[in-house]
């Protein structure tokens, strides 16, 4: 479960993870970001494989999450407009790559729908 996000996954995507995943920035073009502020797995084998091992090998392979040594360079979205690779969401731009390859016709169904309000300890 993941919640919608702002702009384009190819806009705010570095070349590189594109790269590495062998995925093409057009092919994400027209597609929303999904927060990486909050998501919700569940573990099952299909998850485990692919889902968390992609995610995990990206994390841990250079250049993948971390395009290079100076990470604010991709900080700030919205200083070249809306072109490709305008800044780079780490995390959040590998969880929406491997989202959408998963889920990309069904998408919706893993989205919150409305509004989430999440609290521990709260009186409602």
């Amino acid at each position: 479960m993941a919640i919608d996000g702002g702009g384009n996954v190819a806009m705010r995507g570095h070349e590189n993870m594109f790269e590495l995943l062998r995925e093409p920035p057009c092919a994400f073009r027209n597609v929303p970001e999904i927060q990486a502020t909050f998501i919700i797995i569940y573990g099952n084998m299909f998850i485990e494989k692919y889902f968390l091992k992609p995610w995990i090998s990206c994390a841990l392979t250079i250049g993948c999450m971390l395009p290079d040594i100076v990470p604010l360079n991709y900080l700030l979205c919205g200083k070249h407009g809306a072109v490709y690779h305008d800044c780079h969401r780490y995390d959040q731009s590998m969880l929406d790559i491997l989202m959408y390859r998963l889920f990309f016709k069904e998408i919706q169904k893993h989205k919150a729908r409305g509004r989430l309000r999440i609290c521990r300890d709260c009186i409602t």
